[in-house]
């Protein structure tokens, strides 16, 4: 793969690259994001990996915290990248029973433990 330089491409351009496939539903490898709306939900290292590639993106989000209090949107897909942590497992399932988006996309920056899995599964019933 290379950079429109031709030269090779730089981590930066390889981390852009997998946040527009994350942004794009993970449907497609295409470099254009989407431009239906979508919620990004983050945590704290979720942030800190994505802010500064922002620049770069030209986006149609409404950027939340997974901690932050939120309102129902129910006709906008919403994005996670986080951490597969037990309180952030937790909150997805929260989210799933209050029906706050129209569909979800869990994106985790690390594997996620079999046990978190089935706790997620579960609380999505």
């Amino acid at each position: 793969m290379t950079s429109p330089s031709n030269g090779p491409l730089s981590l930066r351009d390889h981390q852009i690259a997998a946040i527009k496939q994350i942004l794009n539903l993970n449907t497609s490898s295409s470099a254009t994001v989407d431009t239906a709306w979508k919620v990004l939900i983050y945590d704290e290292l979720g942030q800190d990996i994505i802010a500064p590639l922002f620049t770069e993106i030209k986006i149609y989000l409404l950027f939340k915290s997974l901690k932050s209090d939120r309102d129902p949107v129910d006709e906008i897909a919403a994005v996670y990248f986080i951490m597969p942590i037990k309180d952030s497992i937790s909150r997805i399932g929260k989210d799933l029973a209050e029906c706050l988006y129209e569909s979800y996309y869990l994106n985790f920056i690390a594997p996620i433990p079999d046990d978190l899995l089935g706790a997620l599964a579960t609380g999505a019933l």
